[in-house]
C-alpha cells in the first residue's frame, strides 16, 4: 500500500487532560489508566478490593493467570461501557462533523491508483462512521471487502467472512442491524487480497493497542490480513487513551485515525 505523508502524529496534550476527560466513575478502570498516568505499568490486580482479582489481593494470594485474564476482561468490559455511553450523548450534529472529518484525513492517506482491495467496515448507530468513505472508494474503482457477519437466514456466521461491495441496493440488515453485502461469502482468506483494512474501535492508544466490541471478530479475520496490509482503526478524540487493558490475541493496528488527527503505532 502507499500511503500519502501525513503530518507528524500529535499524541495529545496530556494524560491527565485524557483521564479527565473520560469522567468514568469505575473504580477498578481509574486505577488501571491511573497506574499509566504515574509511569508504572498496571498491573490487574490493581483492582477493587470488591472484584475477583481485588479479593484475591487483599486476601494474600497471588493471582493466577486465568485470573489476570479474569481481570483484564473485565476492565475492558467496563472500558466499553463508558465510551458506548459517551457515545450515545454525543450528538447528531457533532458525530457528522466528526465522520466528514475523519472521511478527509482517509482520502488524504489513501492512493486509490495504488489500492488493489480495501477491506471496510460500514458503520452503524454511533459509531464513526465509513459510508461515505466506501462510496468514495467504489467510486474510484477500488475494489471494497466488507464483513459478513450474518447468514442469508439472519444467523450469525460462525467465522470471519467477507463479500463484495456492490453499492448500497446491494446491502442488507445483517445481525444486531450492522449493513452487510446481500451475497454468498468468499470466506475468510479473502482478506488476503487487502492493502488496507479499516476496522472498527471503541478505544485505542498512540501504539496501535485497540478495543473492540468484545466478539473478537477482527482478531480472527486479521489472521488472515497480508503481512504488509495497513490496518486503520476509527474513533473520535477523546477514545484514544494512555494505555489499555490487553490480552495475548488482541490484535495492534498501524494507524489510528481521529477527526483531528493520524496516529502513526510504534
Amino acid at each position: 500500500m502507499v500511503l500519502h505523508r501525513a503530518p507528524a502524529a500529535l499524541v495529545g496534550r496530556g494524560r491527565r487532560r485524557q483521564l479527565g476527560g473520560l469522567r468514568l466513575g469505575d473504580h477498578d478502570l481509574r486505577l488501571f489508566l491511573l497506574a499509566a498516568e504515574q509511569g508504572h505499568e498496571p498491573h490487574p490486580s490493581a483492582a477493587s478490593p470488591h472484584s475477583p482479582a481485588g479479593r484475591r489481593r487483599h486476601t494474600g494470594l497471588v493471582p493466577s493467570p486465568s485470573a489476570d485474564d479474569e481481570a483484564l476482561t473485565g476492565a475492558k468490559q467496563l472500558l466499553r461501557r463508558a465510551v458506548r455511553q459517551r457515545r450515545a450523548v454525543r450528538p447528531a450534529e457533532q458525530r457528522a462533523a466528526d465522520d466528514l472529518a475523519r472521511f478527509d484525513r482517509l482520502t488524504a492517506l489513501l492512493a486509490p491508483e495504488r489500492e488493489p482491495v480495501v477491506a471496510c467496515y460500514l458503520g452503524t448507530g454511533d459509531e464513526p462512521g465509513t459510508t461515505r468513505l466506501v462510496g468514495w472508494l467504489a467510486a474510484q474503482d477500488v475494489p471494497v471487502l466488507l464483513p459478513l457477519v450474518g447468514r442469508a437466514d439472519g444467523a450469525p456466521r460462525r467465522r470471519p467472512d467477507w463479500a463484495w461491495y456492490t453499492g448500497p441496493d446491494g446491502l442488507r440488515s445483517g445481525p444486531r442491524g450492522i449493513p452487510e453485502p446481500d451475497a454468498r461469502g468468499l470466506g475468510a482468506r479473502a482478506l488476503a487480497s487487502a492493502s488496507v483494512v479499516v476496522c472498527p474501535a471503541l478505544a485505542g492508544t498512540a501504539r496501535g493497542e485497540r478495543l473492540g466490541t468484545g466478539a473478537g471478530w477482527y482478531d480472527r479475520a486479521l489472521r488472515e490480513a497480508r503481512p504488509d496490509a495497513v490496518t486503520i482503526m476509527l474513533l473520535n478524540d477523546d477514545e484514544v487513551l494512555p494505555t489499555l487493558p490487553t490480552q495475548a490475541w488482541d490484535r495492534r493496528m498501524d494507524l489510528v485515525v481521529t477527526p483531528t488527527r493520524v496516529l502513526r503505532a510504534g
